[in-house]
């Protein structure tokens, strides 16, 4: 009786396992909670740009930047977190924290992005998303500023 009780016990473990590896049909393609725009904002867990070119109404100044604010690292994650890194070349006599953190939201058409921080809410207009570049503009005062980062 025992050993009964035993193979039904066991011929009930064999079924589930043979149940449980399915059968040989392809699965269903899963659909991604995010949008491919969303997906190259941030890639992953993270995604890191620095900052390659900025404009004002037209011209470059990025030349007027110091050197240890080039290498100032902007994070976007996938929990819509946003931060700014210092980089590694510090800057002497900087009033601002090594990291800033904020948040960023996508419209719904994922043409705007909204950033904000404890002291500052802004919207920029995504002018080109890729894998590789984040290029944004926003007016201010009637006044162009342009931003192209570039994936670190």
């Amino acid at each position: 009786m025992k050993n009964l009780f035993l193979l039904i016990i066991l011929s009930f473990v064999a079924i589930a396992i043979v149940y449980s590896c399915g059968s040989n049909e392809p699965d269903e393609p899963t659909e991604s909670e995010f949008t491919q725009t969303e997906l190259a904002l941030h890639g992953g867990d993270s995604k890191y740009w620095i900052l390659s070119k900025e404009t004002f109404n037209g011209v470059d100044i990025t030349a007027s930047y110091l050197e240890c604010e080039l290498d100032n690292v902007y994070i976007f994650d996938k929990y819509e977190n946003h931060s700014i890194d210092a980089g590694s070349t510090k800057c002497e006599n900087n009033p601002e924290p090594d990291v800033k953190r904020g948040y960023y939201k996508l419209d719904e058409a994922n043409s705007t992005l909204e950033i904000g921080s404890s002291d500052t809410i802004y919207t920029v207009r995504i002018m080109e998303l890729s894998t590789s570049i984040l290029k944004w503009d926003i007016e201010v005062d009637g006044e162009v500023i342009e931003k192209t980062f570039e994936r670190q």
